[in-house]
């Protein structure tokens, strides 16, 4: 699928969502009809690790909670576990899963920490939560529009931007034949007195589908939605599979032939077509592959906005100072949540960058000497310009709203030019 292959080029977490997911909802399955301690360990450890990994999940990982909490009330009133010794029994599992949680999710605490919410956001209308009736419509009509007018090597014209990639020629096919099949199979299944999933269908679908709902229902559908809702997606397609086995059992060696050189086929054609599409002008090359692997890594991570590097017009930008950090430099980042930081790593990643909170700066620059030191429009304090301004340092600030940071070198760098030029410019 264009979507998965695409996440894995792009520091975002949906892709690392995926696998914690999946793994969450067969740990969750597992211990709804075994009881066994170590799949509660891991259905906490894996919730708290895609809880952790992407804030989306955070109602998946709570409904989850919900569900086993309900089905364990049930338990007890059928008198088949009693609550309080069954607690006693795996109080350590249960403690040590809660430490790993914690850790998992300490991205939620470090920002109660530091902007005193534990759910603190960039400001912006994408990333803002509001239940809407009006969200939830908008979202279905997008998820279907774009499963059915999925991407592929054929029809796809312009820029391959990576966020916006979606199923692929897997999307069309699995959405116009997984209702048709599951309604197959549910025939089948009754017809061949197969044994219903029960309650443990129940527990195990609640925390799945209440939480796919909430997301439609709590956020606005842009361009790059798609790639939110691939982990939901995955179990059922899954789950078509699975229901595309279970059919096979019952037809002929024939039927059974022609079904499975059709999914050959349409796996060889959806793969070729991913391929294709990386290797389109894109988001992650900016040009083609042979004319991206000749350019330095800050050209390669800036190509779609290389105003943030060179200003035409002479205004400040990155390009004024980046010679001097380039490598082996040791750098202090203070860093708001929407400020870009990532040309200070300097070429191959060679600088030694520590990051830390307004309050620490002063501190962290008694106890060690850094070369470059950047700090956040919005930390930057009246105390900490005077700091800077003690002539020690030499202040660029790139006139763009995306970095939004004051950039300081220490005048034993070896500035190319003086701050009198640097000011005229």
């Amino acid at each position: 699928m264009p979507v998965v292959v695409f996440l894995s080029m792009v520091v975002k977490g949906d892709f690392v969502t995926i696998p914690f997911f999946l793994t969450t909802v067969i740990w969750l399955k597992d211990y709804i009809e075994s009881h066994s301690t170590y799949s509660l360990f891991f259905l906490i450890t894996g919730g708290a690790l895609a809880a952790g990994s992407k804030i989306s999940m955070v109602p998946f990982l709570g409904l989850c909670f919900i569900s086993v909490v309900v089905y364990l009330i049930v338990q007890n009133k059928e008198k088949r576990v009693k609550i309080n010794e069954y607690i006693v029994g795996i109080w350590k599992v249960l403690l040590l899963g809660i430490v790993c949680a914690g850790v998992s999710c300490s991205r939620y605490f470090l920002n109660w920490f530091f902007y005193g919410n534990f759910f603190k956001r960039v400001e912006s209308d994408n990333e803002k939560v509001t239940l809407s009736w009006q969200y939830f419509k908008a979202s279905i009509v997008e998820i279907v529009r774009t499963l059915v007018d999925s991407d592929n090597m054929f029809m796809h014209e312009g820029t391959a931007w990576a966020l916006y990639s979606d199923m692929g020629m897997v999307g069309s096919v699995f959405v116009i034949l997984f209702l048709p099949t599951m309604i197959i199979w549910m025939f089948r299944s009754r017809k061949m007195r197969v044994r219903s999933p029960g309650k443990t269908c129940l527990y195990v679908c609640i925390p799945i589908i209440g939480s796919m709902l909430f997301l439609m229902a709590s956020t606005i559908w842009y361009p790059w939605s798609f790639r939110y809702y691939i982990p939901w997606f995955l179990i059922l397609f899954f789950y078509w599979l699975y229901m595309l086995q279970q059919l096979s059992h019952g037809m002929s060696k024939t039927m059974v032939k022609m079904g499975v050189a059709a999914e050959v086929w349409l796996g060889v054609l959806s793969i070729s077509s991913t391929i294709v599409l990386t290797l389109r002008v894109g988001e992650v090359t900016h040009s083609s592959w042979k004319e991206a692997i000749k350019k330095p890594m800050i050209e390669r991570e800036y190509g779609f906005h290389p105003y943030l590097l060179e200003n035409l017009d002479g205004s400040p930008d990155i390009y004024d100072f980046y010679d001097q950090i380039r490598s082996e430099k040791k750098i202090l980042i203070c860093n708001a949540l929407d400020t870009a930081v990532s040309y200070l790593f300097g070429e191959d990643n060679s600088n030694d960058v520590t990051f830390c909170i307004p309050s620490e700066i002063i501190l962290k620059l008694s106890e060690e000497e850094y070369d470059v030191v950047s700090v956040s429009d919005v930390f930057l304090s009246s105390e900490l310009e005077t700091y800077f301004g003690n002539g020690e340092w030499i202040c660029y600030t790139p006139a763009n709203d995306i970095l939004k940071a004051h950039v300081f070198l220490r005048t034993n760098i070896d500035i190319q030019c003086t701050l009198e030029e640097y000011t005229v410019k």
